[in-house]
């Protein structure tokens, strides 16, 4: 039922980062906006993952959820006039998900099974394009498409994990 979950997520993901990432053709350039929009959608996604699979044992969901709602929160503070607070923010959402990314990734450690190096390469180019997109709000550059980028890449990394245990299985 996870890999499920997980499919599906990665699927939405990868679309949202593909939408996010053909924005800017259509003079929508508002980054906070699109921002906050992410991370209510990624709340609740990750809420509904954690009510639809039902495992209490598995808190990734509830925690993913809360953190969401909070980097939503400080969102509201003025972040075109400072484009400090929206790098740091946006790296923040960036670290969340390294961590839970890290968690499954110690997961398979424990249990001897190799997808940990695949899982831990793609978290470590997750959090690189994650400051790459940070420095570029710094700079005053138009991160959108990059922030699809990194969205796109996260959908990649939500459909690793069921696609490879798919093939294996076959």
């Amino acid at each position: 039922m996870k890999q499920i979950s997980d499919l599906y997520t990665g699927i939405l993901l990868t679309i949202v980062g593909l939408v996010i990432m053909i924005l800017p053709l259509f003079d929508l350039t508002n980054f906070k906006l699109i921002f906050q929009v992410v991370l209510i959608i990624y709340a609740i996604l990750n809420l509904a993952r954690y009510v639809f699979l039902n495992d209490k044992k598995d808190k990734e969901g509830v925690i993913t959820f809360l953190a969401m709602v909070v980097l939503f929160l400080l969102t509201f503070i003025n972040l075109e006039k400072n484009n400090l607070i929206t790098a740091l923010i946006l790296f923040s959402f960036a670290i969340v998900i390294s961590f839970i990314k890290l968690k499954k990734a110690d997961f398979y450690h424990d249990h001897k099974n190799k997808m940990w190096i695949f899982e831990i390469t793609s978290l470590v180019v997750f959090v690189l394009l994650a400051f790459i997109d940070a420095c570029y709000v710094l700079l005053e550059i138009n991160p959108i498409s990059l922030f699809g980028n990194l969205l796109l890449f996260n959908g990649f990394l939500e459909l690793e994990d069921p696609i490879i245990n798919y093939i294996k299985k076959k």
